[in-house]
């Protein structure tokens, strides 16, 4: 519609004498709009493709090695959870995997703090070692710093489209109140914008009154023809009935009687 509505202007604002509003207002409006909705996609794609992924590749790789850890300090703690247990991280009576990812970066961090106070519990072979421990707990912390900044950049770029498409809006609703003051309803002129002629268009209640409308006047005709038919009928019947007298006069008082009745029923 803005591109209509600025070619509209292109061509028209000086024979209309528009005086508020120009093509190239409208065309920096919706250059704006274009630009901040273009800029929006490309945050909204950036958190799609790189930061979810990496994040989740990063929460993935934290419950690994957490499930590794666990096992190999089995064979030293116990497979219960005990007070030994809470010197490597785990705080709440249970050795079971945290539910929360932040619950899960603290422990890791622990258990990293852990082996390096115990190095004699690493498990090389597993990955079971304070090094590799630090890595993927930072690696978690990098993810989710990433993934907050990307969804705080993408709400703020959000907002700034929504402004620039609501500028732009605010524009067209001006250009139309400008040009209702400058055409009459019926003017072919508003073709010209990418509008419909205001006075060809009709509104939902009246489309309505005039379906209502034409239902009535249509049952209104059926019924009309349907009493037209029954007098036709009826009229049939009595000049059958006359004709029967006529090639009878045996029954004619019969027949009288019979006509008199007919006719005072009718």
């Amino acid at each position: 519609m803005a591109e209509s509505v600025k070619e509209g202007l292109e061509t028209n604002q000086k024979t209309l004498g528009l005086k508020h509003h120009s093509a190239k207002d409208v065309q920096r409006d919706l250059d704006t709009a274009r630009t901040r909705q273009q800029e929006y996609q490309a945050i909204r794609a950036e958190a799609v493709r790189v930061v979810t992924p990496a994040l989740k590749a990063a929460e993935s790789e934290v419950r690994t090695y957490i499930q590794r850890t666990r096992k190999a300090l089995g064979d030293h703690l116990g497979e219960q959870w005990s007070v030994e247990w809470s010197e490597a991280g785990y705080l709440n009576n249970s050795v079971r995997m945290p539910s929360t990812v932040a619950e899960r970066e603290a422990l890791v961090k622990a258990l990293a703090s852990y082996l390096e106070a115990h190095p004699e519990y690493e498990v090389s072979a597993r990955g079971v070692t304070a090094k590799n421990l630090e890595v993927v707990h930072k690696a978690l912390v990098d993810a989710r710093q990433a993934s907050r900044e990307i969804s705080a950049k993408q709400k703020t770029a959000g907002r700034v489209r929504d402004l620039a498409l609501k500028a732009l809006r605010k524009r067209l609703t001006s250009v139309l109140k400008e040009l209702r003051m400058l055409l009459p309803g019926d003017s072919e002129t508003w073709l010209a914008f990418g509008l419909n002629v205001p006075a060809t268009r009709v509104s939902p209640a009246v489309k309505e009154r005039a379906v209502a409308k034409a239902k009535e006047k249509a049952a209104q005709k059926a019924e009309t023809k349907e009493l037209e038919a029954q007098r036709k009928s009826l009229r049939t019947q009595l000049k059958n009935v006359g004709k029967t007298s006529r090639n009878n006069p045996a029954s004619g008082a019969g027949t009288a009687a019979g006509e008199s009745g007919v006719a005072l029923s009718v």
